[in-house]
């Protein structure tokens, strides 16, 4: 929480200060009504001239405006302070969604990303103007009562100090209990979510596996180990409120005793005695809404904590990136020496090779050998462990990563759909890109093989994930995306697989054509598409075992010759 504290702090102290200097104007305008209330009791009690009495009611009225007005700009302070704070983390929490590697965010689960976001957002939104608009009020009432107090008698005065000191370290040890326990019963709410979401999404594998009692026992222990970790969290808080009001009640009764002790001794007057009563009544009102704020802290504690667990990593993308330079490099792509480790487990291991501007580079090897990894690197998903790579002589880890996205254009092996129209999916809203380009690039990926009518189809709404569309489409609308955009680097990781043999090897060779002088990478086992690339990089548990044309590894490599063998076999 400390965190975000110091990020409140210097973005609204120029806020804060005038909701300090009105909120203390609303408080001693209430105290001073209380104490004109006092003397006009003093007055009718000696009997005192009406008229006279009337120019006190006169400034009692004014008081009572003062407050109301200074209570009304507090709240207006309030309310622009914690919707700008709200609107501030927000946007700094999706910046780091946005630009985090995926190492980072896949640290968190999305509902998680997105309860931070919007639901933890909300409680502290709320908590921030219940702070603001009431409990800043408290330290002002404390204060102007001690100075009354001190007036009075200074005795007083000391003993309300020590007596307040007592409460605050009270109040302090039960919130630092409350605020550890909640964390952890938050998680424990989390560890349901998760099973809920899980079994929701993945309801039909557990049926048609017979696993609804091994999935219903999973969710059952999680659901009594939340009971257990709230009763125990409600039993420990729930004497937090009573308790406190006991505290401070007590406190208000030893005040009143020895203020009365002080009257018996003549060291104040009835007139004095019934101010502080009446302050002491006001006090009391105020402090009733402190438990329930209280109860708040606990939870905007939990949500704090979570929401600093993602902000943390926001340091690490303030790093000073400097342009993209075009250097004319003839080696557009550079690896060398690259490793990666995922977890602890290596992915790749001292990778190291070129690509040719405007060259057609294919990567092959087995399930799980790093092809896919490769990809990432490039793209900026995840940054390497260890080496470097280079584009057009530009470390990537070092240049803008916007730079570093607009010289590259990928179709991945997943494929992501928004709900959203086809052509706000395919061309991501670029405004430049227009229909023709639209439907030659339709025509490129086979899309209108599977559609009768394009310009229809393109204003069809996608359900998230594209739950409405087939495999093949959706794999069409991936190739299309990546093709739209304007780029000088075009990456295909495996996405031919739903075409048969023959028409990967077509569509691949349309691809090409329409990107000559273009890079392009692909990941793929066709073999006619291998036939025609200008290098195959051979990956072997992620090393290069390979490099060489479609000839050459057939001399050189007993996987690759064993591949070319299977595929002659499928095909006769």
């Amino acid at each position: 929480m400390k965190m975000l504290l110091r990020y409140f702090i210097k973005t609204q102290w120029k806020k804060l200060i005038p909701l300090i200097v009105f909120q203390f104007i609303a408080t001693s305008s209430q105290f001073y009504g209380i104490y004109i209330v006092g003397k006009l009791l003093n007055l009718t009690l000696k009997g005192t001239d009406v008229e006279f009495m009337g120019y006190y009611e006169i400034i009692m009225i004014v008081a009572t405006i003062i407050t109301i007005l200074a209570t009304l700009a507090v709240y207006a302070i309030a309310v622009k302070i914690a919707s700008s704070t709200g609107y501030n983390i927000r946007k700094r929490l999706f910046h780091v969604y946005a630009n985090a590697p995926l190492e980072v965010i896949q640290n968190f689960n999305s509902t998680g990303l997105m309860s931070r976001t919007t639901r933890g957002m909300y409680t502290m939104r709320n908590f921030i103007f219940n702070v603001l608009g009431f409990l800043s009020l408290i330290p002002f009432v404390f204060l102007v009562l001690y100075l009354d107090l001190n007036y009075m008698s200074s005795f007083l005065g000391i003993v309300y100090l020590i007596l307040m000191a007592l409460i605050l370290v009270f109040v302090y040890k039960i919130l630092r209990y409350a605020c550890d326990e909640y964390f952890g019963l938050k998680k424990t709410f989390a560890s349901i979510n998760f099973l809920f979401r899980q079994g929701a999404l993945l309801f039909e594998n557990v049926r048609l596996n017979n696993k609804q009692e091994y999935e219903k026992d999973k969710f059952q222990d999680a659901i009594e180990t939340s009971y257990t970790t709230s009763l125990d969290y409600s039993k420990r808080t729930s004497y937090f409120y009573p308790l406190f009001l006991i505290v401070f009640n007590l406190f208000i009764v030893l005040l009143i005793l020895l203020a009365s002790q002080e009257l018996i001794t003549v060291k104040m007057d009835v007139f004095e005695l019934v101010i502080l009563f009446q302050f002491v009544l006001f006090t009391l009102t105020s402090v009733k809404m402190l438990p329930s704020i209280f109860n708040a802290l606990t939870k905007v504690n939990g949500t704090s904590k979570r929401i600093e667990e993602v902000l943390i990593h926001e340091d690490k993308l303030e790093e000073e990136y400097y342009k993209f330079k075009n250097n004319n490099n003839p080696n557009i792509i550079e690896f060398n020496d690259v490793s990666f480790k995922y977890n602890t487990d290596n992915v790749l291991q001292d990778v190291t090779f070129d690509v040719e501007k405007d060259s057609t580079i294919a990567i092959v090897g087995k399930i799980a050998s790093g092809k896919s990894t490769i990809l990432s690197l490039l793209n900026g998903l995840y940054p390497c462990t260890d080496g470097e790579i280079k584009i057009d002589g530009n470390d990537i880890n070092k240049i803008n990563k916007k730079d570093l996205k607009s010289k590259l254009s990928i179709a991945t092996q997943k494929v992501f759909l928004f709900n959203d129209t086809v052509k706000s999916n395919v061309t991501l809203n670029d405004d430049s890109i227009d229909s023709d380009d639209i439907k030659r690039i339709a025509e490129l990926s086979a899309l209108d093989e599977c559609i009768d009518d394009i310009d229809d189809f393109l204003n069809y709404k996608v359900n998230e994930k594209g739950a409405n569309l087939s495999f093949n489409i959706k794999n069409r609308l991936n190739i299309m995306r990546c093709l739209l955009k304007k780029a000088d680097i075009y990456l295909f990781d495996n996405v031919f697989t739903t075409y048969d043999k023959n028409s990967q090897y077509t569509m691949f060779e349309k691809i090409r054509e329409h990107l000559k002088n273009k890079t392009i990478i692909i990941v793929t086992d066709n073999i006619e598409i291998l036939k025609n690339t200008d290098k195959i990089i051979l990956l072997d548990d992620g090393k290069i075992s390979t490099i060489g044309t479609h000839s050459e590894l057939i001399e050189n490599s007993e996987y690759y010759k064993n591949l070319v063998d299977t595929d002659k076999g499928m095909i006769l």
